[in-house]
């Protein structure tokens, strides 16, 4: 009877760690195919051709801001 019960504790522990096993690989497979499809894409901003970039509209703008400002200490 014991080399019955420890084969069964034996076979039992086998199937517990084959589960948690194949549990955590379909979790990566499914993280790996999540992945994959949303890589993920950026939207750049670029003004259509003639326009002036709004960075350089920016940066203008506060090129004249500086011209006028004076500081008294």
């Amino acid at each position: 009877i014991e080399i019955h019960t420890s084969l069964l504790v034996a076979a039992l522990i086998l199937v517990v760690i084959t589960v948690v096993f194949l549990t955590l690989l379909s979790v990566v497979i499914l993280i790996f195919f999540y992945l994959y499809k949303n890589k993920g894409s950026y939207i750049t901003y670029e003004p259509a051709d003639g326009e002036p970039s709004t960075v350089v509209l920016m940066e203008n703008d506060s090129a004249k801001g500086r011209e006028k400002e004076e500081y008294f200490i």
